[in-house]
């Protein structure tokens, strides 16, 4: 008896304790659970009864739910909507809650398999055509929401909830015709299937204009264009301005307003020419232009009122074929050409001169066609001339006669590097430029005299000449002057191992004589005493070799008897 005392006394000391010291747990015994995120305000023991009623475990008091979703009481209380439905009247049967903070508190199986399968028609509104197809997200939007309950929530909320859209097609579709149409409905012109066509709109009895003659079988964008209202044309103002309401004044009112005058619904290509003044148009027909027929520039099937006139080639086809698009008058055909003809054009030496190639010269005295030459076609029509040249070097017109040997001494002027506009005989040539610049003598030489091979050229003109071979280089005083030492100062080249005679050791190119010659440096002998006077052919005698005279100048023996013979004394 007493051990059972002892029990009973230490589990009533072990249940005190679990109350003074952990109220989490016993909170923990009486709640199901945290509440989700939405409802995190009503945690707390202190808090129950504000959702729930009578046994806890029934789940939440509709009652109480609605007096904090104020938008489903008034819904419940209307009977709209999927809470106003008597299967939906309960809360708890699809919102459950006490399951954790992250819960979803909407619990889309009760309703239907799925949020994508849910039944519209539960609520309020049956989808058809089009919305079928649509997503949920695309119309439940808080830009679409008109509720002023809902658009009080925060737009977290907003974002979440299904309520708050309006039934009417202006509730999530922009109204494009304004207030056109404020006294019709959507559904009067169009159809849940799809916007366009608006197969119900009736243009004579739904508008205060009737359509006739060419206007029936207009597309409505023909007259409301895209982005104006479509409020745009009231019948008034049609009646007041008439045609002008949609149809351009091409005339700028120099005609009038009655368009009828002229033209008719039934065919606005249908005019009365008779008598027409074309002058009071914006093109006066002057030159050869007053006896061209009507039919010629207004062509069968094209609009009376030409839009583009202004220039000649909105006319005419362009004889240059765009060669002239890009120049000082860009297609200004007036800046060589006159209506009184095509030819002769207006375009002497001055225009030239405002060209990329001024003329000077001898080109001022050649023909134009000479340069501007002509394409005909099988009849030997002329049916293009050449105006405009890729390139402006004289070899766009002229044949190189060189043959490409002298490109690589040209500059930037191109053949006129060498030759002037007045005359190809007059060359200014900078031989340095080969590597062999001309001095002294070779200065006047003519360049034949060097370059005496040549080949044949044809001119444009049929004539054969012979051309210097410019490509055959001479470096050397051999390649054009006979050696007359007859090989006595060859001398072996290290560079390529040729056997050259090297005269610039002792000449240059003005003269002959050999004024570098050095007998101290550059021979055996050192002229000293008597010898500094003596003259060269006293020691240097001229020989005779092969029938041909030349003088020895080596090898000689150094010997004193070699010239005075042995009369001269030894020491």
């Amino acid at each position: 008896m007493d051990f059972l005392k002892s029990i009973l006394c230490r589990t009533a000391f072990l249940a005190f304790c679990i109350t003074i010291f952990s109220p989490a747990l016993i909170r923990a015994q009486l709640s199901p659970g945290k509440l989700a995120q939405g409802h995190s305000q009503l945690e707390g023991l202190d808090n129950c009864a504000k959702c729930h009623s009578g046994n806890v475990r029934s789940g939440a008091d509709p009652l109480l739910c609605r007096e904090c979703h104020e938008a489903i009481d008034i819904r419940v209380k209307a009977g709209k909507g999927l809470h106003g439905g008597k299967d939906f009247n309960q809360c708890a049967k699809c919102h459950s809650d006490h399951l954790g903070a992250t819960f979803d508190l909407v619990r889309w199986k009760t309703v239907s398999e799925s949020k994508d399968r849910f039944d519209h028609d539960k609520a309020g509104y049956k989808l058809e055509g089009g919305h079928i197809k649509v997503k949920c997200s695309d119309c439940h939007q808080p830009k679409n929401i008109k509720d002023p309950l809902i658009l009080k929530t925060k737009i977290e909320f907003q974002k979440k909830t299904f309520l708050g859209l309006g039934t009417e097609c202006l509730a999530c579709h922009k109204d494009t015709h304004g207030k056109m149409f404020a006294k019709m409905k959507c559904l009067d012109c169009h159809n849940m299937e799809k916007w366009k066509p608006a197969e119900g709109f009736d243009h004579n009895k739904d508008t205060r204009y009737i359509i006739r003659g060419k206007h029936i079988g207009l597309e409505c964008a023909k007259c409301h264009k895209d982005g104006q209202p479509w409020e745009l044309l009231p019948a008034r103002r049609v009646k007041d301005d008439g045609c002008i309401t949609c149809h351009q004044d091409v005339h700028k009112g120099k005609f009038g307003r009655d368009c009828a005058k002229c033209h008719q619904e039934a065919g606005f290509k249908m005019i009365k020419v008779s008598g027409f003044n074309h002058d009071k148009t914006r093109f006066p027909l002057e030159g050869n232009h007053a006896t061209v027929a009507c039919n010629l520039c207004h062509k069968n099937g094209a609009s009376w009122v030409l839009t583009r006139f202004q220039k000649c080639s909105d006319c005419h086809a362009d004889f240059h074929k765009g060669e002239f698009t890009k120049t000082l008058h860009p297609e200004k055909c007036e800046s060589c050409h006159t209506v009184q003809g095509f030819l002769p054009a207006n375009f002497g030496v001055k225009e030239h001169r405002q060209t990329r190639f001024p003329l000077k010269d001898a080109h001022l005295a050649i023909p134009c066609a000479a340069c501007h030459t002509s394409t005909s076609d099988v009849h030997g029509e002329v049916i293009k001339r050449k105006f405009k040249f890729a390139s402006l070097d004289c070899i766009a017109c002229h044949a190189d006669p060189h043959q490409g040997q002298v490109d690589k001494y040209k500059t930037k002027s191109g053949c006129l590097s060498c030759h002037t506009g007045a005359s190809w005989k007059e060359v200014k040539f900078d031989h340095g430029l080969t590597g062999y610049p001309l001095t002294g003598r070779h200065v006047k030489v003519e360049c034949q005299a060097c370059h005496t091979g040549s080949f044949a050229f044809k001119t444009s003109s049929g004539n054969r000449l012979m051309i210097p071979d410019f490509a055959q280089r001479r470096q050397h005083c051999f390649e054009c002057h006979a050696d007359k030492h007859q090989g006595q100062f060859q001398e072996k080249l290290k560079k390529d191992g040729r056997v050259v005679v090297t005269c610039e050791r002792c000449h240059t190119t003005t003269d002959w004589y050999a004024e570098l010659f050095n007998h101290d440096t550059q021979s055996r002998f050192k002229l000293e005493g008597a010898h500094e006077k003596a003259r060269c052919e006293a020691c240097h005698k001229t020989q005779i070799s092969a029938g041909k005279s030349y003088v020895l100048y080596k090898p000689i023996n150094a010997e004193c008897r070699t010239c005075h013979g042995d009369s001269v004394p030894v020491k």
